[in-house]
């Protein structure tokens, strides 16, 4: 996003216009979480990320959910980006090369019993792609269609799961907590959150990363939230795990590059999983002193958000897009940040665009309840 800005408040109209756009969208976002919820468009925190150098020049342009227009770029051999950052395939064109070799290439998905990372699993798989499914517990689950199911707890990650060579890693595991403000949060609870979501990501991340050398090029794809845009009340915990992701990515992106390893970070919005169907209900904070009201807006805001969602293979298909591009162009060539749905899309391009204290002030109106200050 673009630096603080004093300069430019929130508009004057902000709280009617928000209430007719941003709360399905906002509500959409902090819901979404990887391994259930949780791509494709650039999300930043600098617009100048919008456009990478190694992409050829516009060539056409298509709207936004919001209206917006925006124009799309090829990147490489049947691969396009889409406003920005949108990996589809150019019309007419001969499908980019899976592999060098005659092997077909091999993927590691976390969380791959049910929701998105299932999908994403199911997805590559009808790709070519040689699939090793890791789920905490495989006998719990139906194994993803045409996958090697392995037991995979990335709060203990066995480095026996990882393949000796390895062309693509999907962090998608992930946990989510209760809806509480963070006065309500004990220590332990941030703990179990980063545990999984943080040290998780970090842990399998190392472990893979010889055998994503062997494969290179090699892709590494971390799931975060498009609820990362959107400040929403209570939902502290998450975000800020996911946050933590989304720095390791960068710092990833730039470490790895030499190695012939891409980095991309996907920034979900509302998917039809369980887990955002088990969020449509009122947050636990309405029953701490003081957030009933702002509780109970949000649950009223949640509704909206069943009407914008997409399916789980829809969203899948977009993020192997995004993957399979970022693998066959150059290192930096595509985008490093995605969404994989129409909301997600919107909300992250309003953070980038808005400076951070409009932003805020945005949604400190979103969500104020009536009897509020």
């Amino acid at each position: 996003m673009p630096p603080d800005s004093a300069e430019v408040p929130p508009p004057a109209d902000v709280r009617s216009s928000a209430r007719t756009r941003a709360p399905a969208s906002a509500a959409a976002m902090a819901v979404a979480a990887p391994d259930a919820p949780s791509p494709t468009t650039t999300t930043s925190t600098s617009s100048s990320q919008a456009t990478s150098p190694a992409v050829s020049g516009s060539i056409g342009a298509v709207s936004s959910v919001s209206g917006m227009g925006h124009a799309f770029w090829t990147i490489g051999p049947g691969i396009a980006v889409d406003g920005p950052g949108v990996a589809r395939k150019t019309p007419g064109m001969p499908d980019p090369p899976t592999d060098q070799g005659t092997a077909a290439p091999v993927a590691l998905v976390s969380g791959a019993g049910r929701g998105i990372g299932r999908a994403v699993a199911e997805e590559l798989a009808s790709r070519g792609w040689d699939v090793v499914a890791g789920v905490r517990r495989p006998g719990a689950v139906d194994p993803p269609a045409r996958t090697r199911v392995v037991r995979l707890d990335v709060d203990a990650p066995d480095p026996a799961v990882v393949p000796d060579r390895l062309e693509l890693l999907v962090n998608n595991a992930g946990v989510d907590t209760d809806n509480l403000p963070v006065e309500a949060v004990p220590a332990s609870e941030w703990e179990r959150v980063f545990r999984t979501n943080v040290f998780g990501v970090a842990e399998l991340t190392r472990l893979a990363l010889p055998a994503l050398r062997a494969g290179a090029p090699s892709v590494v794809c971390n799931l975060t939230s498009a609820g990362l845009a959107v400040p929403m009340p209570f939902f502290g915990v998450y975000r800020a795990s996911k946050a933590a992701v989304s720095a390791l990515s960068e710092t990833l992106a730039v470490e790895v590059a030499p190695l012939g390893i891409r980095v991309v970070e996907i920034l979900p919005g509302p998917v039809d999983t369980d887990m955002l169907a088990g969020s449509a209900t009122v947050p636990e904070a309405a029953g701490v002193d003081g957030y009933r009201a702002l509780a109970e807006l949000i649950a009223e805001l949640r509704p909206a958000t069943d009407d914008q969602k997409v399916p789980a293979q829809q969203a899948a298909a977009a993020i192997v897009d995004h993957v399979e591009a970022a693998r066959a162009a150059a290192p930096g060539a595509v985008p490093l940040r995605g969404s994989c749905d129409p909301v997600g899309t919107d909300v992250v391009r309003t953070w980038q665009d808005t400076p951070d204290q409009a932003h805020i002030g945005l949604f400190m109106e979103v969500f104020r309840p009536p009897s509020g200050p």
